[in-house]
């Protein structure tokens, strides 16, 4: 199970071997099924790894999205006339990052730094 936050993106890197093709000929993507929606992301494929960037879920579907609710999620390679889901698993949504402040006084703030 992979936690996420609706407000912070996620990057997932896949080590991988590949016999038979060269990775210039395949393309890989992650997908999250929300709500029966596919939302799909274009991965990176390298020598050896795939580099899946999920952006912000608050960013990419308007559903709302329950704290504690979970999604299947899998990586796609696609190439030559083949189609593989090599990884499935879950993700979670957890609660948003947020930091409020609020100005205490308004005189101007001094910051000490101390070399090390």
């Amino acid at each position: 199970m992979i936690n996420v936050y609706l407000n912070r993106g996620e990057t997932l890197v896949f080590d991988y071997e590949l016999s038979g093709l060269s990775p210039d000929v395949i393309s890989a993507r992650i997908c999250i099924e929300i709500e029966g929606v596919d939302f799909c992301f274009p991965a990176v494929v390298t020598q050896n790894q795939i580099i899946a960037s999920i952006p912000a879920l608050n960013r990419v579907t308007n559903y709302e999205l329950p704290v504690g609710a979970t999604f299947n999620i899998r990586l796609e390679v696609i190439g030559s006339g083949f189609y593989l889901v090599p990884w499935r698993d879950n993700i979670i949504v957890n609660q948003p990052i947020q930091v409020k402040s609020v100005q205490l006084d308004r005189k101007s703030p001094r910051i000490a730094i101390k070399p090390r």
